[in-house]
């Protein structure tokens, strides 16, 4: 009996540590999350430390983190631009889509403390924005509509600074010393100035 017992506990340990091997290797394999993804997702996170201005802004941002899975996240879709040529996006998406690249540049170019200035200074804008981002997709796929848009233009700014960090950073540091001293009622022009495109379609 004391034999089949020492056997018994032998083989019920046996699976325990087979499985701690395999997680084991799997930590060491192949990378889980691909970097865009990792990038993304690190500025979901930062949303958490800087926050968002309005409460409309907010529950876009953090509806948006639900979209941006490891296994949901779209590769990095090209930069298609505006929908014709010579053809501004609408003051709204450029407003959402500077504001994402403002938060990429926040973590990946150490801009935390320049990307809080911004949102202060923009607090007001940045809300009614947001409120009017809502607005413009109510009845065209709604809030997850904006999700997918805010997902997009997260992926390409992460994809931008992967591809060129020194050259992203460099324009990030310009917009957000502009922004500095840019006039409040002004940020619709300079953020249609910095449209650099998104994913299409993009609005």
């Amino acid at each position: 009996m004391r034999h089949s017992d020492r056997t018994g506990a032998g083989r019920r340990s046996e699976p325990s540590g087979s499985g701690r091997r395999r997680r084991a290797a799997t930590v060491r394999g192949a990378p889980l999350v691909p970097a865009p993804a990792l990038a993304v997702l690190a500025v979901v996170a930062l949303l958490a430390v800087l926050g968002t201005p309005g409460g409309a802004g907010a529950a876009t941002d953090g509806q948006a983190a639900h979209a941006v899975g490891v296994t949901d996240l779209p590769a990095p879709a090209a930069s298609c631009g505006p929908r014709a040529e010579g053809e501004a996006p609408p003051p709204v998406i450029a407003t959402r889509a500077l504001q994402t690249r403002l938060m990429v540049a926040a973590l990946t170019c150490d801009q935390r403390e320049a990307y809080g200035v911004f949102v202060t200074r923009f607090r007001t804008q940045l809300s009614v924005n947001a409120d009017s981002l809502t607005t413009r997709f109510r009845g065209r796929g709604g809030q997850g509509q904006v999700d997918r848009l805010v997902t997009r233009l997260a992926n390409g700014a992460a994809a931008d600074s992967i591809r060129d960090r020194d050259g992203f950073c460099a324009r990030a540091t310009v917009t957000l010393e502009r922004l500095a001293t840019t006039a409040p009622g002004d940020l619709g022009a300079v953020a249609l100035e910095a449209w650099r495109g998104a994913g299409c379609p993009a609005w």
